[in-house]
């Protein structure tokens, strides 16, 4: 009976697969000289201000001189440009032994629109575990002079 009933499990789930691809039909591809006829569907139009490509008159090389300045001989881990709301912007991240530091420029401008330093994850990880060191080895002290 288990032979049965599994051999029908295996049997309908290999029906089924059949079906499915059948149902969701996409064309073989060849590598060789015969014609691919490819199905594709455009579900979304591009409106006009995706249409337009902003145009950015701060340069990369400029947000970098201005990373630089504002933080001389700190190593620079990475560059996005993002946008949030209003403008596009570069956010040049950077980081030493001990802190992290982030800088976002303006792609108008070379105005800088946000800065911030702090301690750096692995020393905050530190700190935090030293933190907690401390809390248990209060806790244990307390259970020693309880018992």
């Amino acid at each position: 009976m288990k032979l049965v009933t599994w051999c029908f499990v295996v049997l309908s789930s290999f029906f089924l697969g059949i079906l499915v691809m059948f149902a969701f039909y996409v064309p073989n591809e060849t590598y060789k000289e015969e014609l691919n006829i490819v199905r594709t569907t455009d579900l979304s139009t591009p409106s006009e201000s995706e249409k337009k490509c902003e145009q950015f008159n701060v340069s990369l090389k400029e947000a970098l001189k201005t990373y630089q300045a504002h933080y001389p001989s700190k190593v620079i881990t990475s560059i996005e440009v993002d946008k949030k709301f209003g403008p596009y912007y570069y956010k040049i991240s950077g980081k030493d032994e001990k802190k992290e530091y982030n800088l976002e420029i303006s792609t108008k401008t070379t105005n800088v629109k946000k800065k911030a330093d702090r301690k750096s994850k692995e020393k905050q990880t530190s700190d935090y575990r030293a933190i907690r060191r401390k809390q248990q080895y209060q806790k244990f002290k307390r259970f020693i002079r309880n018992y």
